[in-house]
Parts: structure tokens; C-alpha cells; sequence
């Protein structure tokens, strides 16, 4: 037993020294090599908050691009429908009802709403 106690702190050491350090070689010692897999901005996983915006609620959640789509919440009586829709012609970067009505099919349907990139389609039928 005595001459395995070398090798166990051996392994220790070893251990510790691999769990950390400087995994993207910037010199400022980042933490797990976990860390260098995501990237300088995470971006492969995450999307870019300047270019995408969410939309949905919770586990359904997805990321419009800003620059081409908008989110349409579509009231379908007892829930919604989430859904990146292409932006119509003219719909300008408040993304309100005023320039981006068209994407509820009938204008007079279109709810502005307090979320960025994003409109909510009323459904008169189901009130």
C-alpha cells in the first residue's frame, strides 16, 4: 500500500493540472477545455443577439434573423402558433403593425407587441 501512494498523488497532480489552464492560448488561464470548444463568442451554439431574436416560449423556443424574419405569435383560440415568417415588403426596423401588418394575412389583425422582432396575429374567430 505504501508504494502506491506516490502514484496517487502523482495522478492527482496530473489530474488537476489537465482540468484547467489555458485552453485558447490567449495566456489568461480560461478554465475547463471545455471552454475552447464553444469558441471565442460561443457562437456556434449560441446565436448572435444582434442578428437573432427569440421566439416562442420555453422548450420551443427558436432565433429569427433579424435581418430577414420576424416572429408571429398566431393565436389559434387556446394557444399560439410561433413561427419565423420572411419579412414582407416595407416592414421597416421598428417591426410594427404599421409597416409589417402582412404577415397576419389580414391587416386589421395584426397586435404590435412589447418584444423586439415580433407581432402578435389575433384570432377574431376564436374570441
Amino acid at each position: 500500500m505504501r508504494s502506491l501512494r506516490p502514484c496517487l498523488v502523482a495522478l492527482a497532480l496530473l489530474c488537476a493540472a489537465a482540468c484547467g489552464g489555458d485552453d485558447d492560448g490567449d495566456g489568461t488561464g480560461d478554465g475547463p477545455p471545455s471552454d475552447a470548444a464553444l469558441g471565442a463568442d460561443s457562437s456556434e451554439i449560441l446565436p448572435d443577439a444582434g442578428a437573432a431574436t427569440a421566439c416562442g416560449p420555453g422548450e420551443e423556443i427558436m432565433y429569427c434573423d433579424r435581418a430577414t424574419e420576424i416572429c408571429v405569435q398566431q393565436e389559434t383560440g387556446p394557444g399560439y402558433i410561433y413561427q419565423c415568417t420572411p419579412l414582407p415588403d416595407g416592414c421597416d426596423a421598428t417591426r410594427d403593425c404599421a409597416s409589417c401588418a402582412d404577415v397576419c394575412g389580414d391587416p386589421g389583425n395584426c397586435v404590435d407587441s412589447d418584444s423586439d422582432n415580433n407581432l402578435t396575429c389575433a384570432c377574431p374567430e376564436c374570441a
